[in-house]
């Protein structure tokens, strides 16, 4: 019986498994314990499906045995990733109550490769019962490794939301923290001081938090969402240079998607300087993500930003195309100082 080739993508490092056509989630995920020296509580599995050409996460219930996988594949070739898991540990109780608001403990749950972190403070879609599909919706577009969901704005009727608790749990919201009080606000920006910290918040709240942000270099940027835009100006022309407006949520997501997309370009473009092309390239990927997520939303095709990162025909040497052949001459670099030093190897492909 055959052996699948795999190739799997966890700390920057790509490895080659071999998975037996048979092979359930769980045998895949010991052979990943074994290779990687995981705790796979704190790791969900990925597989790159060539269908939708997204990564989407592993369950029983998505494939009967690792042939399937390799039947989705492209060249042949099995793509998985490991991605930590962030789960949302703060209680509502200790929020509410300023007990122990957020403790460094928490950094650990974010993933390192992405250091944004979405914080919204209202004085209703802050509680934690309330608004749940909002927030999720808010918190999984701006999560580059989570699989998106659909934006639909009939469903998520923000006023109804504000109006009625939900009795569905609202433990995870990916990388969205929420919270109803500004000092519980404070105390949450600077306990991730190491994080970008992007900041939503009503109009009243935030004419009170504002003044203090200064203080605060991590928030990078500070979105108002409000009902009434000439109600807050007054005091919002002060802050112009790090606040926007927004009075409806569609409008407010699209502005935030593309400002992180923009943000990963920038950053990639730092680690191409470095030369860390494969960094790099995950920030690209990550923003690519965001622009079509933003394209989705809002159904318009700004491609700008995409031809930054893809090329303009007929070369389509973007930034993608320059991360690759930095990185390919890496490789070649290093493989032929091996090869100098060792003598000639054998490559199986």
């Amino acid at each position: 019986m055959s052996m699948l080739n795999t190739a799997v993508y966890f700390n920057y490092v790509t490895e080659i498994i071999q998975l037996q056509p048979h092979h359930k989630l769980v045998d895949i995920q010991n052979i990943l314990i074994n290779k990687f020296n995981v705790d796979m509580n704190l790791y969900n599995t990925q597989f790159l499906d060539n269908r939708v050409g997204e990564y989407i996460d592993l369950d029983e219930e998505y494939f009967n045995n690792a042939s399937d996988l390799l039947l989705w594949s492209k060249d042949n070739v099995i793509e998985l990733q490991l991605v930590l898991k962030y789960t949302e540990q703060c209680d509502s109780n200790d929020l509410n109550n300023h007990h122990n608001p957020i403790t460094t403990d928490h950094k650990s749950d974010l993933n390192d490769s992405d250091d944004h972190l979405l914080i919204w403070l209202d004085q209703h879609i802050g509680i934690s019962e309330y608004c749940v599909s909002l927030k999720k919706a808010f918190g999984m577009m701006v999560d580059p490794s989570s699989v998106c969901v659909t934006w639909d704005i009939k469903q998520i009727d923000i006023d109804g939301l504000i109006r009625t608790p939900k009795e569905e749990s609202a433990q995870n919201f990916y990388r969205l923290l929420p919270c109803d009080k500004v000092e519980v606000c404070l105390e949450l920006i600077k306990a991730n001081a190491n994080k970008r910290i992007i900041l939503i918040t009503s109009g009243s709240l935030g004419e009170q938090i504002m003044p203090h942000i200064d203080q605060c270099p991590q928030v990078d940027s500070v979105y108002v969402f409000c009902g009434n835009i000439s109600h807050h100006i007054k005091w919002a022309i002060d802050y112009l240079d790090v606040l926007q407006i927004f009075d409806h949520e569609t409008d407010l997501l699209v502005r935030l998607v593309r400002d992180l997309s923009k943000y990963y370009i920038q950053k990639g473009q730092v680690y191409l300087q470095n030369v860390r092309p494969t960094q790099a390239l995950d920030c690209f990927s990550y923003a690519k993500q965001f622009i079509f997520r933003a394209n989705s939303v809002d159904r318009r095709d700004y491609i700008d930003d995409l031809q930054t990162l893809d090329g303009s025909p007929p070369l389509y040497q973007g930034l993608i195309f320059q991360a690759e052949q930095q990185l390919e001459n890496m490789t070649k670099f290093f493989l032929d100082t091996y090869i100098s030093e060792n003598g000639p190897v054998d490559i199986f492909l």
